[in-house]
């Protein structure tokens, strides 16, 4: 009997064995992996409290289950109660690898891209939730509009009745040039910004996770490059009000573990004692 043909006889759509990621093995199995997670030592390490907010960099082999601890995080924060904004930083496309080559561009790359992630997120909030609008003073209205200006070209589509839609053309027809107030501001105080916005919509924190950056056809050593400059920046990983959790294979971490300031980070090896067991 073939494997395919043992495991449906067992009660699998399919065989699980051939499945390598937590997101296949959500649509291969009739149940939730994550219904059996075996909550390791280290895990309330990873989860932090939001709070009081710390990153975190998780290392792990490949196929050690970072994937999986990182949606396992998110289930542990909504049962707790805690609300968190929490954004998944885990798209990275080849073509990006070859065009970034100074590590002051690979920064600000990174940290556009978050700025981005956040903005559709809390959009998406307001979209539920528009009364929280209401609550927004002027300015902050005008950073949000700022902001929507700004990410525009990047926005998903949007059905054109929808909320969100209406949302964005209220902030656009706002009646104010911010321009000059904003041009100045740099990435981090605007990601600032962002963490006082997020406030004012309710959560106590936001909680970036970045994984999968090894899920391309570039070499440890190009990824490790492009990780490098956004691992290596105090400034972006002390920010108070967001918890920055990086899970990064060993094969990559090993290329920059003896060239990176540690200090007030947690680091994490994913790995379990035999005592553990």
């Amino acid at each position: 009997m073939y494997p395919d043909e043992l495991t449906l006889k067992w009660g699998f759509l399919e065989n699980p064995f051939s499945i390598f990621s937590i997101e296949g093995e959500a649509r291969g199995l009739k149940f939730d992996a994550r219904s059996f997670f075996v909550e390791p030592p280290y895990f309330q390490r990873i989860v932090g409290d939001p709070k009081r907010p710390l990153s975190t960099i998780i290392i792990g082999a490949r196929g050690s289950g970072k994937s999986f601890i990182r949606n396992s995080l998110r289930d542990e924060i909504f049962n707790k109660g805690y609300k968190v904004l929490i954004i998944d930083y885990v798209d990275f496309y080849d073509d990006v690898f070859e065009v970034l080559d100074q590590e002051d561009v690979i920064l600000d790359y990174h940290l556009n891209k978050i700025i981005y992630l956040c903005l559709v997120s809390l959009l998406k909030e307001l979209e539920k939730k528009p009364i929280i609008l209401e609550f927004l003073n002027s300015n902050e209205i005008y950073y949000l509009q700022w902001l929507s200006e700004k990410y525009k070209q990047e926005f998903p589509k949007f059905s054109e009745n929808s909320m969100l839609e209406k949302i964005l053309n209220k902030l656009q027809s706002v009646k104010r040039n911010i321009d000059l107030e904003l041009k100045s501001v740099n990435n981090l105080e605007l990601l600032n910004i962002f963490v006082e916005l997020s406030r004012k919509a309710g959560f106590v924190s936001i909680y970036i996770l970045i994984d999968k950056v090894d899920e391309n056809q570039q070499s440890f050593s190009q990824i490790s490059k492009f990780l490098y400059p956004l691992i290596n920046s105090r400034d972006y990983l002390s920010l108070n009000g967001i918890s920055t959790k990086i899970f990064i294979p060993a094969e990559i971490f090993n290329f920059f573990s003896n060239s990176i300031r540690i200090d007030g980070i947690d680091l994490i090896e994913l790995s379990w004692t035999r005592n553990d067991l």
